[in-house]
């Protein structure tokens, strides 16, 4: 078939099992164009539903109203649609999408729900908007009573304040007079220093001259000495020189290697420490280790991947066999008494007929649940392996991260042990380096190599300038002579002005002993200035404390407003979701019930003019006339009087139906999105007609105007009226089909 230019076709076909037949979902498919999709029996009653854009439920298990109302009716059901009125109503209501609208309304009121709690919630967070406008008010009072006290305090302050600036200039001028005595004794103290100065420095002096006179005779022992002093050496300054340059080297060369040797060591010492037993592993080993792990896990985890995917298979596999069991169990608890209706064929029910039925199912049921054991079994090897493959991944993935750790730390071992040795070589190779042969003249218990050959130098350095000194020597026997000749006259000059200063003193200290009283005028003037400051520090505290707590009260303000805007907030916000409830309750759902009631009457009146000329074209009664009222019930009226349509006759009521049925094909093909069919099929439509009926089927299907109609029935009158005839006859069980010449 072709659906707005794209074809399509569809196989189903079925599979013998035992004494069964059953559906064969393998075998079953839905071709677009020349993709072919392979599809089970309830699959592809869904993708034709969206294909033909049919407003029915995608249940598998759900009945297909509007298709069989308007596009198929089976046999023995033309006449149903006139029996269940809510049925029909709610078919009639999705065909044409006017179900959206109770939609809409039920989706409404579950808003208005959620809305109605969320104006709960609102007045419940502005509840106590009265309370908090009473504690701003009291707030305010309170900073305006701090304030009033804190001004009081202040203008206590700046009094106290005045009052010490007077006793602190007060206090000042005594100080002047302190700065008077000061600067007396400072001159007492520098005379008495000078004097102590001088006194002192005579000893100094004293001990000059008796220097010099030492100086003297050291002189004369060290010409003496100068005169025994030998050659410690036979080696030149220049040859001590490069054997001390030698030595700094080696011994430079010794301390780097042992500064680096120790820290060293102790990182082996770790290393060993944290490795154990790793020690002795061989690196390359673990690193093949490390790589043959680093492909297994990938190849273990795709593993899993398949396994987990075969288990969701089967879990949904064993899901529906589940389903499939629980619906023959329920066919089976269906199955009435004897002599009531079949539910499957409406035939009155025999005792044959029942076991045969009951056969059918059991034998059914026994198929699923085999099926569903195996499944089961499948699952749980499946499961099984699902969950060693994760436990060997865990595994692999934690003795991976080991590697991964001591690998580093073996090869970091290995560089700084290779190192290690090297130092310790170097150290024994340059310590037998690092000693000297001392000199037969030169007697020294220095043992540092570098140390004894300084010392040596010096040595002969100073052997080789004894010549000179002994110049110098006399040089300074003749500044010795006269320095002692200096620090005697300084000696005398410096008993002079001990004398005069003595007489300075005596002169200053009466002029001091005029001030004896200043201490205590002074003591008792910052004991004054000192209480001011107190009681200033106690006014101050005060001030601090009451702006402390007007401060609290001025951050309660804050707070309160803040408190107070949104509640301010909240009760807008409540507004507005108040106004949202009250414009969805009164104007939204009323204005689409409106709207519905409309769109129905709307629907309606075209249905009602549509079925009645399908009605006159069937039945040509001039007593009665039919119309549709609001529930799409058709109302028969006959002179004057409404007539049930259960009183009517066979063929009557086969051709209200027919008519009713048309009206719904040709208006949904008209005017809904759904009908994309232009097929229509009528199985067994002229059930209980007259002759005189038969001949309007002829006008009918002309009015019909369809492309494809398939008209099944036992009329040989109906033979006239149609383009090709196919005779179904039945021979041994065998059904055969013919196509004849019209």
């Amino acid at each position: 078939f072709s659906v707005d230019s794209q074809s399509y076709e569809i196989k189903r076909a079925i599979k013998r099992k035992g004494s069964s037949i059953n559906q064969d979902s393998r075998n079953s498919y839905l071709k677009v164009g020349d993709e072919l999709e392979p599809l089970s029996a309830s699959e592809l009653k869904q993708r034709i539903l969206q294909i033909l854009r049919f407003n029915e439920p995608e249940s598998t298990q759900a009945e297909s109203r509007i298709f069989r109302y308007a596009v198929y009716t089976p046999q023995e059901e033309m006449k149903q649609i006139l029996m269940d009125s809510s049925k029909r109503l709610e078919t009639i209501r999705r065909a044409f999408g006017i179900e959206d609208y109770k939609i809409a309304i039920e989706n409404s009121k579950v808003i208005l729900s959620q809305i109605k709690y969320q104006i709960a919630r609102f007045e419940e967070r502005f509840s106590d908007s009265d309370k908090l406008d009473s504690d701003l008010k009291e707030s305010e009072k309170i900073v305006k009573q701090f304030e009033s006290e804190i001004n009081l305090q202040k203008k206590e302050r700046d009094q106290l304040k005045s009052k010490k600036v007077v006793k602190e200039k007060e206090l000042d001028k005594l100080r002047e007079q302190v700065k008077q005595k000061t600067k007396l004794e400072t001159q007492k103290d520098n005379l008495e220093k000078q004097i102590d100065d001088y006194k002192n420095n005579l000893d100094p002096i004293q001990d000059d001259i008796d220097d010099a006179v030492k100086e003297l005779e050291g002189i004369e022992d060290e010409l003496v000495e100068l005169k025994e002093l030998k050659k410690p050496t036979t080696k030149t300054v220049s040859q001590i020189d490069v054997e001390i340059t030698k030595f700094r080297k080696i011994k430079d060369e010794l301390t780097s290697v042992e500064s680096q040797y120790e820290p060293l060591s102790d990182d082996v010492e770790k290393f060993e420490k944290k490795l154990g037993a790793h020690l002795k592993s061989n690196v390359e080993v673990l690193k093949k280790k490390q790589s043959k792990l680093e492909e297994k896990i990938p190849e273990d985890k795709i593993e899993f991947d398949k396994i987990e995917d075969v288990v969701e298979r089967l879990e949904r596999t064993r899901t529906k066999f589940e389903t499939e069991r629980d619906g023959v169990k329920q066919d089976l608890g269906k199955f009435a008494k004897i002599g009531t209706k079949c539910p499957y064929c409406e035939s009155t029910i025999t005792k044959d007929h029942l076991l045969k039925l009951e056969k059918e199912r059991r034998q059914k049921l026994g198929t699923i649940n085999s099926e569903l054991t195996k499944t089961k079994k499948e699952l749980g090897k499946a499961s099984s392996r699902f969950d060693e493959l994760e436990s060997e991944i865990e595994d692999e993935k934690e003795e991976l991260s080991e590697l991964e750790d001591i690998i580093p730390d073996l090869e970091e071992w290995t560089k700084k042990s290779s190192k290690l040795s090297k130092f310790g070589a170097k150290i024994k190779q340059l310590k037998p380096q690092n000693k000297i042969v001392k000199e037969k003249g030169f007697d020294s218990d220095i043992e540092d190599p570098v140390e004894y050959l300084i010392s040596l130098k010096d040595a002969l350095s100073e052997f080789q300038s004894s010549d000179k000194r002994k110049q110098d020597l006399q040089k300074d026997k003749e500044k010795a002579e006269k320095l002692k000749d200096k620090k005697q006259k300084e000696f005398d000059d410096a008993e002079k002005k001990i004398e005069k200063f003595e007489d300075e003193l005596k002169n200053i200290e009466k002029q001091i002993k005029s001030f004896d009283t200043l201490d205590k005028q002074i003591t008792e003037k910052q004991y004054e200035v000192e209480d001011l400051g107190d009681d200033i520090t106690k006014i101050l505290t005060k001030i601090a404390t009451n702006e402390t707590e007007q401060k609290n009260e001025k951050e309660k303000i804050t707070e309160c407003k803040q408190k107070i805007a949104e509640t301010k907030k909240w009760k807008y916000e409540h507004q507005r979701y108040r106004n949202y409830y009250d414009w969805i309750r009164e104007f939204f759902i009323r204005t689409i019930e409106e709207i519905e009631k409309q769109v129905l009457d709307s629907v309606r009146q075209r249905f009602n003019e549509t079925y009645q000329r399908w009605y006159s074209i069937l039945i040509e009664d001039p007593t009665k006339e039919t119309r549709i009222d609001e529930d799409f019930t058709p109302i028969i009226e006959q002179d004057g009087y409404e007539q049930d349509v259960s009183f009517l006759s066979g063929g009557e009521k086969t051709s209200i139906a027919l008519a009713y049925r048309l009206t719904l094909n040709s208006l949904m093909r008209k005017e809904t999105e759904g009908m994309k069919s232009n097929l229509l099929i009528l199985d067994e439509p002229t059930d209980g007609f007259s002759k005189t009926q038969l001949a309007k089927v002829r006008d009918v299907l002309r009015e019909l105007n369809s492309e494809q109609i398939i008209l099944v029935s036992h009329e040989r009158e109906l033979e006239n009226y149609v383009d090709n005839i196919f005779q179904i006859t039945k021979n041994a069980g065998a059904s055969k089909v013919t196509r004849l010449v019209n």
